[in-house]
Formats: structure tokens, sequence, C-alpha cells
């Protein structure tokens, strides 16, 4: 090995070195990757460990600014660019930025990049560049579940303090009242002391299922379902609230139409739309619940005969960035809740929930899951 070659392999150990250092002191980074640009040729030369850091071995990424920068996420691209720019000009004393990088196998990395021109020409122009990158996926992935975990929490305790508080306060009303009540009025209490339950242990039922998604991913037990009997038996769940409304439901789903799906989620993602549907259907209205079958799936419709969704609501459901709610047709109140484990549950069942509506005519939901 010539003397080049020592040297090479010295700056190779106190690279690695230098790296074990970092990460000792700074646990949220990943592989230090040094970088030099030499920038009148656009030639770049990175340290094996930024290679590394994306899946790739030495000579397979072409040594140019150009094929680094092509591998910039689109959306951090111009900000990585503007920083890069204003300190070629002079305007910041440092190159300093984070952004997304797509690594060998279509994945994207995180990373932390610094830098700063290190040598100019005699006319004042950069020469070389040269600089340090840290892989900071790791951190950036527990901020976004740290943030997700905050947003959980402050939805969750919203919820206890208004909705089901409100529910419960309502029936200690109810129950306070009945001293000083006829007796001939006690059905009629229970009648309301009954619907009270109901939503309580609805609104129960959703905020643990919710919770489970948002603290541990659920097992999902995919198995061969039999829709027409899963939905028959929800309905009949729900018949005291359709009976109440007088609201006529039609089913007309082939028997034995069967579907890959988790048979306890699959029911909540029914009961949900189901209660949904009533909520927004008017006494005397009408409820369908239909198929279509396309090789390799199956799309169940739940039609209902309200008021329908505007184009402003049609567009917060398509966002569901958070739970969307509004009152139903006897001014019942939801917590927007069910939508969004109807959707969480199905992306976890490999299916979707699709909305049509419009405003005036109905709202048709649609569960779309894969056949047996």
């Amino acid at each position: 090995m010539d003397d080049n070659g020592v040297l090479r392999l010295r700056i190779g150990q106190l690279e690695e070195e230098l790296a074990e250092a970092y990460r000792l002191h700074f646990p949220w980074a990943g592989n230090l990757g040094r970088w030099e640009w030499h920038y009148p040729s656009g030639v770049v030369i990175c340290s094996p460990l930024k290679l590394k850091a994306l899946g790739f071995e030495s000579g397979e990424i072409n040594p140019t600014v150009h094929d680094w920068t092509a591998r910039i996420h689109p959306e951090d691209f111009e900000r990585t660019m503007d920083m890069m720019k204003r300190h070629l000009l002079g305007e910041t004393p440092v190159y300093e930025v984070e952004y997304r990088i797509r690594a060998k196998d279509g994945s994207y990395k995180w990373f932390y990049d610094r830098g700063k021109v290190t040598e100019h020409s005699l006319e004042g122009k950069p020469l070389l560049i040269a600089g340090i990158v840290f892989d900071i996926t790791e951190s950036k992935q527990m901020e976004a579940d740290l943030k997700k975990n905050v947003e959980f929490k402050t939805r969750l305790l919203a919820i206890i303090s208004h909705d089901l508080r409100g529910p419960i306060g309502a029936a200690g009303t109810l129950l306070s009242m009945m001293g000083e009540m006829d007796p001939a009025d006690y059905p009629t209490l229970v009648e309301s002391l009954s619907q009270s339950n109901s939503k309580i242990l609805n609104l129960l039922e959703n905020l643990l299922e919710w919770s489970k998604i948002n603290m541990e991913r659920p097992r999902v037990d995919l198995q061969d379902v039999g829709l027409t009997d899963l939905v028959a038996g929800q309905l009949a769940l729900l018949k005291p609230q359709t009976d109440r409304k007088r609201i006529e439901v039609k089913l007309a789903l082939d028997d034995g139409l069967e579907v890959k799906a988790d048979t306890v989620m699959l029911e909540v993602v029914i009961r949900n739309l189901l209660s949904n549907a009533i909520k927004f259907t008017p006494p005397g209205g009408l409820i369908e619940i239909g198929q279509t079958l396309e090789p390799g799936r199956a799309d169940i419709h739940i039609r209902d005969s309200g008021r329908g969704l505007s184009p402003g609501d049609m567009q917060a459901l398509r966002i569901m960035q958070s739970p969307f709610s509004q009152k139903g047709t006897e001014g019942e109140i939801g917590t927007g809740l069910g939508l969004q484990l109807c959707t969480d549950f199905l992306r976890l069942n490999h299916g979707e929930l699709l909305i049509e509506s419009e405003a005036g005519k109905g709202a048709t939901f649609t569960v779309r899951l894969p056949t047996t």
C-alpha cells in the first residue's frame, strides 16, 4: 500500500472515530458523513458513512452535486437550495438546513446538513465548500410521535370533559328528578335514561378503540367474514333507534358475500356508519344498504335520505386531520370519532372509506374491502 493509500485509510479511521464521538454526545443523530463540493466542477466527494446511511456502496452514485440534489424530497428542495444559495452569496455565515433525501430503497431519510465555503478564488468566488451531515431520521420520527401523542391526549381530554361528562351529568339530573315526578311519568324517564346510557356506552366503546389505535398498533386478524349476517346483526342492535325515528331500512346484500377483514373491526365500522346514517336520516326516512362487486373487491354502500353534506363538509372529511362532527336531525351530538375510527380500521384491513354526498340529497358511505 502506498502513502496515499495509508493516508486514506487513516482518514477513514478518523472519520469513524469522529462519528462515534458525535453519536455518544448527540444520541439523536445518526451516522456522520463528511462531504466536500468542488464548486467550479460540481464534483462532490463524501464520506462512505454518508453513502452507507442511504444504503449505497462507493461508486453507486455519480459524484456530482446535481445527482445529490436530485435525491432531495420535492417539498424540501426549494428551501434547501435557497439556504445554499444564500450562503454562497455571502448572506449567511454557514449553510445549515434539515431536509429529506431519497435512499437506495426509495424511502426518505431526514438529514441535518451544515457546511461553509472554505476556499475562494482570487476573484472571491467559492472554490470549495465543506460540511458534515447527520442522519436525524430517528429523532424526526420521535418528534412526530410526540406531537401525535400530545394531540391525541388533548383531544381525549376534551372529549372526556365535554362529550362524556354531558350525558353522564344529564343522566344524573334525570335520576335526581325521580322523587319529584309523578310515577306515571316514569316510563318517559326510563326511555330518556336508556337513550343517555346508549350514548355513553357508544362513546366509551369508540374512545377505547381510538385509544388502542393511537397508543399501540392493534393486532389485525384477517379472516373470511360473511357480510350479510354481520350487517344484519348490527342492524338488530340499532333497531330501537330506527324504530323510534320510523326509518325504513332496505338490506340488499347477496347471501354468501364474504370479505377479508378483522371481524371485530368491521363490526365497529358498520355499526358507526349505520349509526351515522340513522343520525342524519329524518323521521320516516330511508336507509339503503347495497353492494357493488369488482374482481378482488367488494363495495358496501350505506345510503341515507338525510340533508347531505356541503362542499365544505366534504373537504373537511377528505382531510380528516381531526374528528369531524355535525348535529343530527333531532339535535343528536357526536364527537366525530366514529368516521375517524372507520377510516383507521379500514386502512388496517387494506380497505378504504369512500364518501359521496350533495347538500339536500343525502349521503352514501362506501366500505371498500378485498374479497376472499
